[in-house]
């Protein structure tokens, strides 16, 4: 797409595949592959994913 940097592209791309593939689509930092995580930053993102899966997606603006 046009004006569009490759942090977007890399989104938009993610997107594209999770769809095809039927998967949820969850904003998620590839850093954290990378260093230990918070229990309450894991705790959150279950909490997010839980509503996701529930139907509940309000809590949807991280990226």
């Amino acid at each position: 797409q046009e004006d569009e940097d490759a942090v977007q592209f890399a989104n938009r791309v993610k997107s594209a595949i999770a769809r095809q593939g039927g998967l949820v689509d969850l904003l998620w930092d590839g850093g954290l592959k990378r260093e230990k995580v918070k229990d309450a930053f894991k705790e959150e993102q279950q909490k997010l994913y839980s509503r996701i899966i529930s139907g509940n997606q309000e809590n949807r603006s991280r990226s």
